[in-house]
Formats: C-alpha cells, structure tokens, sequence
C-alpha cells in the first residue's frame, strides 16, 4: 500500500510538471512581442517573483532561503542621523545605507509593506489569588515586566515563566501570553521550641529559606558572564570565583530591576527598567549612566560588547550607535561617545540589535532583519533575504557574521558581507531552541535540551552530556556554562561533558556562636540547621543572641525564650513534634516545621524542591504518599519523592516534514510518575435520585482527582461527564501557580475541598446551599470558594478553614481559629424527603454553654442525619436528628420523628448515662447515616445510634442511644483502633498493625470480605486487608495499601471504583487505575487524521504518517485511553510542514523527485528563453 501510494503521489508530480512544460513550450511558440516589451515583460519577471539573481551576487543562498519578494529585496535606504550637528556648508552628506554595489536597482515606488501589525495581550499573573494584570504590544516588539517586581507576604518573587519556563524578555512578543509569578518562600532565622522547662531544653535554630537566584539569560566574551536572574538581578562571574552581584545604580528608585545586559573583556552594560543606559567596569561593578545617553531612553541594547560598539534602540525605535574609547576608561567604564543614530526604513521600528567586529545587525518589528557597516560616512545595508511569514526572534554575532533564527525554529548563519543566510543543520533533524554567542562559534539549544557547538564552515557537535534539558549555554573561558530547566547555573569542560557542576550563586549562612542571656551555648550541626543545650535558670523571659555570617556579612539575631513555671504533677505539657524535610538530593530544601499537640497539622511547603534530570512527585513518609490533612501524632521526616525527568511528557520524532505528508512519524506517551494518593473520599449519596457513586482523592502531587457519577458537576473537570478512571479537578480560578489541594470530601452530590491558600472550596449540585455561594438551585462543575461568613456577597473572600467534611445535602468546616460552621440542608435519612431549612452561606455553630458565641471543636464529621464534634475539651458532641439514638444523648426519637436538635450536646459518657453534665471523650469520631463511630481516649473502637444491620459491631442489631464497645473479631474483648470511619450503613475500622476491619450492610460488596449479604446484618468485625486510610460511600469503599496504591470495592455501576474493568460490583478490593500508560488509538495533524497507526513493540508508542497539509505549524492531536477509557485528547505537540522547496534529496522518493523536476522546469525555461532569442536575432537579420 505504501509504494502505491508514493507511486501515485510521484506520477501526479510527473503529470503537473509535463502540463507546466506544455504550457512552457506554447508560451514560446507564440511569442511575438517587440524587444522593449520583451525586455519588460523580463524586468517584470523579476520583481514579480523570479530569481533575479545578478550574476555578480556571491551571496550563499540556503535551500531554506526563498527568492526575495519585493518587500525583501535590498534597496530601500536606512538613514542615519548625525551624533553631533555641525556647519551645513561644511559638513558631509549624513550617512544613507542604500543598495549593495551588487544588487539590481530598486524600483522608486516604496517597497511592499509587510503584513499589518497586530497587538497583543500579555497578562501578568501574580499567583496570589488577586485577577492578572495586563498591557498591551505591539506584534513583534518587546514586552517588558512591570515597573516594579511584585509582593508577596511572606515570599519572596521568583521571576516569570511562561508554559512552565522561566521567561525571556529578549524574544519578540508573536502572540498572546500569561506570564506567571513565581515565588519562594520566605523565611527568617527560626528558634524552636521558644519556650521550655526551667530544668533545661535542646534547642533548635534553623537558617532561612535559600536565596539561591534563578538566572533567565547568559552573556559571556573571553572568562567574563554576566547572567540576569528571573527577577532582574545581575551576576557576573570569571569561572571561578563565586558569582559576584551588581548592585542597582545609586541613582535608581527603589523598584528598579535590569532589563538586559551586556558583556566585554574590561567592561559592562545593562538596561535598567527605567530604560536607562548603564556601562561600568569589570574590576569596579558601579553602574553609572554614561554622559552621551542620559538623555535618552531604550528599549533594548546589543549584548556583544567585545569589539568596542555598543547599539542602543530608543523608543522610537531608532538605533543609537555608540564607540567605547577603552583608552580613556572611567568609573563607569571605557568613555563612550554616539557616531549616528539610525532609522530603518519605511518607518520601520526596531526591536533587537547586535553587532559583529563592525558589521550591525537589526529586527525590525515585523521580524525583518537588516545589516550594515557602521564605519564610513556612505555605508551601505541591505535588507536580509528570509522567507515569507518567518519572522527573525533571535540574532547573536559569531565571528564576523551573525546567526540568525525564526519563529519556525530554523537556524540560519549570515556572513558579514553577505545578504542572504545559510541555513544550519543539526544532526538527526534536531530543531534549534535557542541560540547563544561565544566568541566564534555559536551554542545552540535544541529543543529537547541539548547542546550544539557550531562554527562557520563545520558540523555542529554534542558538547553535553545528554542526560539532563537545557534551555541556554555558552562557554566562559575553557568551560561551558548552562541553564537548566530551572533556571540553575551549571558549569563543566571539555572531558567532564556527563559531570556537570552546579555553580552555587549564594553562600549559605553560617552559626559562629549563640548565648543563652549572657551563657554561651555549644553549638552542633544537625542537617541544615544547629542545635544548642538551653541551660537551666529561674522562670521568666530570657534572651537566645545567634551570631554568625549571612550573605557574607556579618549579622547578630536574637529571640525570646520562655523560661516556664514548673508543671504540677498532675499535669503533663502537650508536646510539640518535629517535622523535617528531606529533598533527597533536591532543592531548596524546606526548613522544619514545630508542630503543636494534638491536632497539630503540616503545612505542605509551598515552594516544590528541584532536582536536576527529576520530576517531583510530592512527599512521603516511607511509601506512602503523606496526607497534610491530618493531625500530627509523632516527630516524623518527610523526603521528597522522585521520577526521571523526560518520560512525562509527549512526544513526537521528527518533529517536521514536507508539506506532501507520507513521513512515518513515532509519538510516545509519558511514562507513568510516581505520583500517589495520600487520601481518598467516597460519595455519602442520598436515594434523591438513581444517580449515585463517585470518588475523589488527593495526590502526593498536590492534585485533586475524580471519578465516578458526575450528572451535577461533583467531579470539578468542568463537565457533566461519567468518569471510570481519575481525572484532574480543576484548580480554581485565579488560583496562585503554587496552589495545591489538602483535603478533599465528597458529599451527596458535591464536593468540598480545602487549599492550601487555607481557602474552602466547593462544587456539583447546590440545591440546598451546600456549596455556600449565597444561592440555591445552580450547579458548579470547577471548584469556586464557599464565601465568607462575615462577608458573603464579595466572591473575592472566603472561608478559611483546616478541616471540611460534606454530608449529603449540607457542608461542614472547621476554621482556622476552631469555629465550627456549617451550611445547606441537614437531611434526615437516606430518601432526603425531610431536612432543614436552606442556609445558602456558612453560619457558626452556636456554643452550647453560651448561644452568644460560637462552638469550638478540634475535629468535626457529618453524613446524613447528624453531626459530630470533639469540642477543645475533648468531649464529643452531636447535634442533628436523632431518630436512632446517633446523638448519643441516652434518648432516641423513633424513625418517624421530623425533631432537628441545633445546638451541640455531649455524648453521654458510658458509665453514668444518666448524667448530661458526664460526657464521653475520644481522640476521632465518623458520623454515619444514622450512627456514630469513635476511638475512645482509651483506644477502643466505641458506637452509637442505628443498628439495624450490625453496624455497630457489638454482635447486636439493636439501637443504641448512648455509646457501646464494639466487639473483638476473635469473639472475646473489644477492637482497639487508630481509625474509624462510619459509612451510611456500614463501619470500618483500621487497628494499630494496619489490619483493616469492617462490619455493618453488605448489599453490595462493600464490607470487601468477598461476601454479598444483602440485608442481612454483620455484627462483628471481619478483616479484609493491610490498609494506612480507609474511606466509605453509599454503596463502596475505598483504602490506601501499606504500598501506596488505591484500592476499592463495592458498586461500580457509575465508575465510582476507578477500574473500568469492573462494570458492575466486586465483594473483593480491586486497584483504582490511576496514573497509567495511555493508549493511542487516533492522531490528527490540524485536522487532517494521519494514517497506518501501528503500536510499536515497546506497547505503548505510535507511528502514523502524516497526511498532507500547507506548510506551517500545526497542532498535533492524540486521542487515547487509559484502561480502554477514553480521555481528553492531548494537544501539546506540534508538527512542522515544511515548504516543497525546503525538501533536501534525502527526503524520500517523492522529495527527490520533485527536486530532480523542479531543476527539469528550470532548465526548459532557460532553454525556451534562447529559443525565443535566437528567433527574435533572426526575425531582425531577414528584416
């Protein structure tokens, strides 16, 4: 099939070139015209778009590189004002660049005007949360960052990235963009504890956060960097001394920042973002303004200041030409002094400048490129051949010549006296990312991330690694220099390419000393931080002074201590546990975290680790993927886990091909990361309607995940669509970059979530006002903040909180300060045909001991019918319905009673029942539909209210009222437990070796003992799995292995199991699929599907062939599956088409066959034109 094909395809070729040489041959039989109109027509010719080579042009002319049209070829004059005015009668004609000696003559008529500009919208997103700000360019110019960096309390501002890397001003803006903030956080010198017994304590002091900068662009010339940072910062560096920073001008404002910068031997340049020019010297980094340009302000300088010229673009896009004088060196540097300032022509604006020896180069605003010599008075320029609709965006000076690349990635070399480029080849059709001047010879990045070294006249070759991305090099000296995806400074030689060396910027502060009042302390290194033994002294405040060096200057600190009173007997100090972070060869490594008891809870660090040639996946403690949702029992440490970077993305290889199609293309899907859940919650559901069963978990990723039903949104993917395996929840909008996800709850048919903004979210159905939006009746399908309660009409406010849970028609959180608040409709029972009143927004709980003010817990749970609490004194309280006895008030209703209780009560204590003042305490409590679970402060597994099928585990199906043990599984004692979790129905419970147990209905499958009981009741415990979380819906449950990975079992009739290959119920736990291979089964270039798709051996990568297409970029479409579930088509790869006569010989048959034909037209077209001179010679001499 493949050689018809391109048999088809060549002899169609054959066919079309036949027609053009017919058509050829009649045009020259009848060519009767006189010789001035023949000499015209070929005139004509030319400027219409024939070669018009003169047949003195030396010019190399790249296969690439189309014949000018007449809005590229040279000829149109660059005027160039004089620096200095001087006597008009005396003076010399100001300096006109027009056409080379070489070129034809141009038209007088003003050249073609290339395409109309556009403007764009670059929006600036502060990652805070507020709405991005933005501004508007121009197509093709600059776009430059705000006046000022942003703020952030607490952070510190780490730059722009733009599609998830850090952003380079110098590239021409070409379309719309979001810049993203980036940020670090930011923190002080930290002594824990700050306060202690008076006997003594080891303290702790941990450094700030690191303040290593990010780096988005390089210059280098001879042993001298200059590297600008995300932020705007300079460094400058020789290769081997520590990186040295340039401080801002004296004369600057406080929000000023470097737009670009500049090197030479002796001496450097930047552009302030005040748009002022600044020069100083290598040995004496002063940034002064020079006298020649205070009074003018630019947009963007050259960067190759080696040769003694220096070009300026004004804002008015002209270009300044300015000549250092290295003889007469000041402060500031060499003296420099303005020779012309040049004005493209047809008003033409430039954009980048650059120079090479004295030859100039500049882009104008429509990407068209110019050159021209900047010594004489009657130099002359030409307008740089390039092809149609190929903008330049990167110019850089290599030798005497300059390197040039388009938006389509093409690379291209252009010689000092030449006016057309070469192109330049990377092996393998590799395609040029970015390119970066070193002396003579060129780095060019491609876009995988590799390194290229390319000279003039060679073959570029491999001068990294290969093992890690990069997205910039250059050399310094013997040495190359990189950045890497992350903006780090990595340096290495010629023999060491596989050993590269990260070059640290900022040295890491150090302890000498620290005095406990007037006592000195030993100190010790532990990790990143020092320890120190607290003396013992007398109650009171005391005085902890560190002294030490920091940005290497010398720096004191001092902190208070809390010397404490001594503790009765009785009483036992609530102690504080330690968390570290271990990056595990990442950085910046988070500082630890002092965490009080009990309820104490992690924050997830907010700045991610890097790790070069890695992917974070997020942090764990041991396997299993750490859930900062819960409160802290011990001192732990949690490392940073890992996968190789370069296998979680798509890709496609080669990346381009001719415009005719028929190139076998191979599209790899990512590898699977390592990503796991650290929590699952599964769907409490109300019989409402048929429609129930869905799931959500949170990842070790920071992601929230879902699957299951999705007919009102719950799933936060933005649809309406059934979901059998994990997909994304959205993040909200206006979300900052850092944003992640804590905990998640899944309720009757919503959904609530807390941020790490500390924010609620919500989502689904919101018939009752239970996503606290001050509405009722419209359904969300992304996440959108609960509003807050003090001022729930502005959206931009919200509630903050450290724990929600969703019921089945109403919402619950507990704030930040341990008020609880609840919102929606409190249904009574399964059919949901009575509850409470709407409450559109969240209100506090009234305090049972004063309805004035608001009720405080430390955990709080909801499902159906009721609610539960542990209150800060440790005792439970219910409120709700209490139909079975599930508030545990040694009293019940009868299932018929409609009473609501809205204030909290205490759950009677056991032992003396009769006593409302007598309550029961408990470390967790889980509400059920009707029923209550709790680990008692006795670590026993307590229950109460509905037991109608054995959900209480007491080996009864009788109700009660107030709590009662649950029964041992070996049929003698009780269960101990450090988790419970109380489904509708049915009851779990996981014991301190990580047995999980359950007990309760059965209908489904979802007690996973293998059985199906229907109605029938299990009253005692049965085992069922190893498990570290557990969680129960409706009609299945969810629980997280010793391993890490998810598992569920139950109904699966909605895809609430995650396993598609599932499609009903399973009595057994089966694995969620989540984070699996993708399949491809479909793939588009643009619109157009490709064909011949074949899975390749390794079983999960493609090859297609592309169809045909005009020549251009396209979006390459990949449909797949994941555990045969189709999902969202995948839209990140591109596919280059390239025109016809950009193909080479090694193209393929059909490639070689139109270059063979296309040189057969030409040669009868040569042949046609003799023809139809000689006849013309003839005609006359009969004459």
């Amino acid at each position: 099939m493949r050689l018809n094909y391109s048999l088809r395809r060549t002899l169609t070729l054959i066919v079309t070139v036949l027609g053009l040489m017919s058509s050829l041959g009649m045009a020259v039989a009848s060519a009767t015209d006189t010789p001035e109109e023949s000499e015209g027509q070929q005139a004509s010719s030319v400027i219409e778009g024939s070669t018009g080579t003169n047949d003195n042009d030396e010019s190399d002319t790249s296969l690439l590189t189309p014949t000018p049209s007449p809005a590229t070829t040279p000829g149109n004059a660059l005027s160039t004002t004089p620096a200095t005015p001087t006597d008009s009668s005396t003076s010399a004609p100001s300096p006109t660049i027009g056409e080379t000696d070489d070129a034809e003559p141009s038209s007088t008529e003003p050249a073609e005007k290339p395409n109309k500009q556009t403007s764009h919208v670059v929006r600036f997103d502060l990652s805070d949360g507020t709405p991005p700000t933005q501004t508007t360019v121009q197509d093709g110019t600059l776009a430059g960052p705000p006046e000022s960096n942003p703020q952030r309390e607490g952070h510190r501002f780490n730059g722009w990235t733009y599609k998830d890397q850090v952003f380079d001003f110098r590239i021409p803006v070409r379309e719309d963009m979001t810049l993203t903030a980036q940020w670090v956080q930011d923190t002080d010198w930290q002594l824990s504890p700050d306060h202690g017994p008076a006997s003594g304590a080891r303290l702790t002091i941990n450094p700030p956060s690191s303040k290593e900068p990010r780096f988005s662009h390089l210059e280098s010339s001879g042993d001298q960097l200059i590297g600008q940072t995300s932020n705007g910062g300079l460094y400058t560096w020789n290769g081997a001394a520590t990186p040295t920073s340039i401080p801002a001008p004296s004369e600057s404002r406080n929000a000023f920042h470097y737009l670009q910068a500049g090197t030479g031997d002796h001496w450097q340049a930047a552009l302030g973002s005040d748009h002022h020019l600044y020069t100083w010297t290598v040995k004496q980094p002063s940034p002064t303004i020079p006298d020649v340009t205070r009074e003018t302000l630019y947009t963007s300088i050259s960067t190759d200041i080696s040769h003694g010229w220096l070009l300026a673009v004004d804002q008015q896009g002209r270009i300044h030409t300015l000549q250092a004088d290295e003889t007469k060196t000041e402060k500031a540097g060499p003296r420099l002094s303005e020779q012309a300032v040049v004005t493209l022509p047809e008003q033409a604006h430039a954009t980048l400048v650059t120079t090479a020896a004295d030859q100039a180069l500049a882009v104008d605003t429509n990407g068209q490129a110019w050159t021209w010599n900047m010594t004489g008075a009657d130099a002359h320029a030409t307008r740089i051949s390039q092809p149609a609709d190929t903008p330049i965006i990167q110019v850089e000076s290599v030798g005497t010549g300059f390197v040039l690349m388009d938006t389509t990635g093409q690379a291209s070399y252009l010689a000092g006296d030449k006016t057309a480029p070469s192109a330049i080849r990377l092996p393998d059709d590799k395609r040029p990312n970015r390119v970066s001047s070193s002396g003579n010879q060129v780095l060019i990045t491609d876009t995988k991330g590799q390194i290229w070294a390319w000279k003039p006249n060679s073959t570029p070759t491999q001068v990294d690694g290969g093992k890690q991305s990069y997205i910039q090099a250059l050399t310094v000296g013997s040495k190359t220099v990189a950045l890497n995806l992350q903006g780090e400074l990595l340096a290495w030689s010629t023999k060491q390419q596989d050993r590269p060396v990260k070059v640290v910027v900022t040295k890491e502060p150090t302890l000498d000393a620290a005095r406990f009042d007037d006592q000195p302390m030993t100190l010790t290194r532990s990790g990143d931080a020092w320890q120190a033994d607290a003396p013992a002294r007398p109650a009171g405040q005391a005085t902890v002074t560190i002294s030490g060096k920091q940005d290497n200057q010398p720096f004191s600190k001092s902190f208070t201590y809390t010397v404490e009173e001594p503790l009765a007997r009785a009483a036992a100090p609530s102690p504080t546990y330690t968390v570290t972070f271990d990056a595990d060869g990442g950085s910046p490594r988070p500082g630890a975290q002092y965490v009080p008891s009990p309820y104490g809870r992690v924050q997830r660090p907010t700045t991610n680790p890097v790790r070069s040639g890695y992917l974070f996946d997020g942090w764990f403690n041991g396997r299993i993927a750490y859930d900062f949702s819960k409160p802290v029992t011990s001192n732990l440490t949690l490392t940073a886990h890992w996968t190789l970077d370069g296998q979680d993305t798509w890709q496609i290889d080669p990346d381009r091909g001719s415009q005719y199609g028929g190139q076998s293309v191979r599209i790899t899907p990512p590898l699977n990361r390592g990503i796991k859940f650290n929590q699952t919650s599964s769907a409490t559901n109300l019989n409402e309607e048929p429609h129930r069963g869905y799931s959500l978990a949170i990842g070790s990723d920071g992601n929230a995940y879902a699957w299951g039903s999705n007919q009102h949104g719950q799933l936060g993917d933005g649809t309406t669509s059934l979901r059998r395996a994990p997909v994304l929840v959205k993040k909200p909008d206006g979300a900052p970059a850092d944003f992640t996800y804590v905990q998640v709850s899944a309720g009757g048919y919503h959904s609530l979530a807390l941020g790490s903004d500390g924010y609620v979210y919500a989502w689904g159905l919101n018939s009752h006002g239970q996503l606290g939006n001050t509405n009722c009746g419209d359904q969300t399908t992304t996440p959108a903040r609960v509003r807050d309660p003090n001022d729930p009409t502005n959206q931009y406010k919200g509630l903050t909180a450290v724990q929600v849970d969703a019921g089945a028609l109403n919402s619950m959180a507990l704030g930040t300060d341990g008020t609880v608040y609840t919102w929606g409709s409190q249904a009574r029972g399964w059919n949901g045909t009575v509850f409470t009143d709407r409450q559109p927004v969240p209100v506090p709980v009234k305090d049972p001991a004063n309805s004035s003010n608001s009720f405080r817990a430390v955990q709080i749970s909801t499902n159906w019918s009721f609610n539960l609490a542990i209150g800060t004194d440790g005792y439970v309280y219910a409120w709700g319905y209490n139909n079975f006895g599930q508030l545990g008030n040694n009293r019940l209703d009868g299932p018929n009673s409609t009473v609501f209780y809205p204030t909290p009560t205490r759950v009677r204590d056991p032992t003396c029942p009769m006593d409302a003042s007598c309550g029961f305490k408990a470390v967790q409590v889980s509400a059920g539909g009707w029923h209550a679970l709790a680990v008692g402060t006795d670590g026993k597994t307590w229950a109460w209210g509905q037991g109608q099928y054995g959900q209480l585990g007491n080996n009864s199906i009788d109700n009660a009222c107030i709590p009662v043990l649950v029964c041992s599984p070996w049929g003698n004692g009780n269960l101990n437990a450090t988790q419970v979790i109380a489904g509708p129905n049915d009851s779990f419970a996981i014991d301190s070796a990580g047995t999980a147990w359950a007990w309760g209905w059965n209908w489904h499958g979802q007690l996973g003992d293998g059985k199906k009981t229907g109605n029938s009741p299990n009253c005692v415990p049965v085992k069922i799995l190893s498990a570290v979380h557990i969680s129960a819906g409706y009609e299945h449950t969810m629980a997280i292995g010793p391993d890490g990975d998810a598992q569920a079992w139950g109904d699966n009739i909605f895809g609430q199991l995650g396993n598609d290959g599932i499609f009903s119920q399973t009595s057994t736990p089966v694995p969620v699929l989540f984070n699996k291979r993708p399949v491809i089964t479909r793939v588009r270039f643009d619109r157009s599907p490709a064909t011949s798709l074949t899975i390749n051996s390794d079983g999960h990568s493609a090859t297609v062939v592309t169809p045909a297409h005009q020549p251009g970029m396209v979006t390459v479409t990949v449909d797949y599956t994941l555990e045969n579930v189709r999902q969202m088509p995948d839209t990140s790869l591109s596919y280059l088409y390239l025109p016809a006569g950009t193909l080479l010989p090694n193209a393929g048959g059909a490639g070689m066959m139109l270059t063979l034909l296309t040189g057969v037209v030409a040669m009868c077209g040569i042949a046609a034109q003799r023809h139809h001179r000689q006849s013309r010679q003839l005609d006359t001499s009969l004459e």
